[in-house]
């Protein structure tokens, strides 16, 4: 009997150690300056080696698929309703890329507990922003816009968005191969084959945990219980501190939102005029995107190819 409690705790903190992506955000959700407990769940990871890479690229890239919509709502309603005043979702639309280049910028070798409080002021902030241009938007999009719209994302999706995908996904598996030899070496079982598998796409999350909690039932029960001991410890340690972290956010997390956007606003004629021709590009890959769908799905179809493993 003690030793199935002990598997079933060792196996729960596997579970906790080995956290899985979470799927992207939904940029339709109107989010104010409260911290969530998916927040606290997202920033436990930047703790972590790695974490940050992996929850950074994640906000890249759901900011860089908002952006996306967004620039393609602007083209559609330009040129269906030539006599629309669209300058606030512009400059909503700008500052919501200014957050973007923000994210690609940001030091992640620096300090955890500030990419903590970096990530999280990003995320809320490219959140609200996107919230404030549906507010912008939605009222002047008929049903014949909407349709053509969703038509134009599908067809850009893919393009835009592999190259990220395809680094989130190199990420998690680096870190899941990590967090596996930390828990390997603790059990005197360096199995670097399934590191290798793991690392190449291989062995996703549950064959993994599968293979882990077999190794352990190996065990004696002495080691299985330092184990978990020393496991249990490192996970509260890490709950707490994240916790702590959170706590010293949340009073001024509003404030400091407010603050950036209005900084970013009173910056962007200057921005704009710097990334005037990076713009216009990315506008012109767009609409041959929309013109040329079979060339966009033959790029798609070359890349999954490159990719090789199964997908984790």
């Amino acid at each position: 009997m003690a030793n199935k409690i002990i598997a079933i705790i060792i196996g729960l903190l596997i579970l906790t150690t080995m956290p899985l992506v979470l799927a992207e955000e939904n940029s339709e959700i109107v989010v104010d300056s409260n911290i969530t407990p998916l927040d606290e769940r997202e920033t436990k990871l930047i703790l972590l080696p790695l974490g940050a890479e992996i929850r950074m690229t994640q906000l890249e890239k759901s900011i860089t698929r908002n952006v996306l919509i967004g620039e393609t709502i602007l083209e559609t309603l330009k040129t269906n309703h030539t006599n629309y005043d669209l300058t606030e979702s512009e400059k909503t639309l700008n500052t919501l890329e200014m957050v973007l280049e923000e994210v690609k910028n940001t030091n992640l070798e620096g300090d955890k507990n500030e990419l903590v409080q970096i990530f999280v002021e990003l995320k809320k902030e490219a959140r609200t922003l996107c919230a404030q241009f549906k507010t912008q938007t939605n009222p002047l999009i008929n049903q014949n816009d909407r349709d053509e719209i969703m038509t134009k994302i599908k067809t850009i999706d893919s393009e835009y968005l592999m190259n990220i995908t395809n680094k989130v996904r190199e990420k998690v598996r680096e870190h899941n191969a990590l967090r596996t030899r930390q828990h390997l070496e603790r059990m005197g079982d360096l199995d670097e084959t399934l590191i290798k598998e793991i690392q190449e796409g291989k062995a996703n999350l549950t064959q993994t945990r599968e293979k882990l909690m077999k190794k352990f039932g190996g065990l004696t029960d002495t080691n299985k219980k330092q184990i978990a001991t020393q496991t249990r410890n490192e996970t509260i340690q890490n709950i707490t501190k994240n916790k702590k972290i959170m706590d010293q956010i949340k009073p001024k997390l509003e404030q400091k939102i407010m603050n950036k956007i209005q900084t970013r606003m009173c910056d962007m004629n200057t921005w704009v005029q710097q990334k005037e021709t990076q713009i216009q590009n990315r506008m012109n890959r767009i609409r041959d995107a929309i013109n040329n769908p079979k060339i966009i799905n033959k790029n798609k179809n070359m890349q999954t190819q490159n990719i090789g493993g199964n997908n984790q």
